[in-house]
Formats: structure tokens, sequence, C-alpha cells
């Protein structure tokens, strides 16, 4: 009998690196959302995407990379919504940059609570 492969993978992965952070995190995008002032910060799609929040700054740098498009599900772009593989985050150090610009991005909005 083969082991099962880890369907958590990505979703471990960012729980060991942010704990510091004390996101708030909740089920939501075939995955989970990591809220930060009960705004979106970051997120998992279906257990090996990433879902990214970044300021328009950041637009331009963010898809250029590898691995990283704009954020649709729905046929209609999320402005400032990013979807990355793991063609983007191969190292922890590739991840933690982009979970640092979620939550950089969702601390700068205006605090809706913890949701």
């Amino acid at each position: 009998m083969s082991a099962q492969p880890d369907n958590n993978q990505l979703e471990n992965r960012i729980d060991s690196l942010v704990p510091k952070w004390q996101p708030v995190k909740k089920r939501m995008f075939s995955g989970f959302g990591y809220m930060v002032n009960g705004n979106l910060a970051f997120g998992t799609h279906k257990q090996d995407q990433l879902i990214i929040r970044a300021g328009e700054d950041r637009a331009e740098e963010f898809l250029k990379r590898p691995g990283i498009r704009i954020f649709d599900m729905t046929g209609r772009p999320m402005k400032n919504w990013f979807m990355a593989t793991e063609e983007a985050f191969k190292t922890d150090e590739e991840l933690l940059d982009l979970l640092q610009t979620g939550y950089d991005f969702a601390r700068s909005l205006p605090s809706k609570g913890q949701a």
C-alpha cells in the first residue's frame, strides 16, 4: 500500500511560517482564508494554490513571476487579488514573501474586526 500524499501540505507550510501574525483562519475558496483585522490577507484554494492580496504597486511585479496570475474564478478578474501555483513558492522564502505581501496589504485596509 502506498502512502497518501499530504493534501494539506500548503496549509501546513503557511501555518508554520505565520504563527506570530495570529491570522484568523476560516474555511473558504475550497481551502482556507487567513484574515488579518477582518480582511483576507491570503489563502489556499484546492489545497495546492495560493491566493494573495496585494496593492496595485505590486501587480506588475507579481504578474512577471512564473506561476502567478490574476485571481479569476468566475470570469470576472478581481482587482488586487492573485493566484499562485507551487511554481511561484517552491521555497519557504518565496512563500513567506508572498504571505508577507498579503499580510501587509490586509493590515493597510480599515479593520473589519475579527471576522
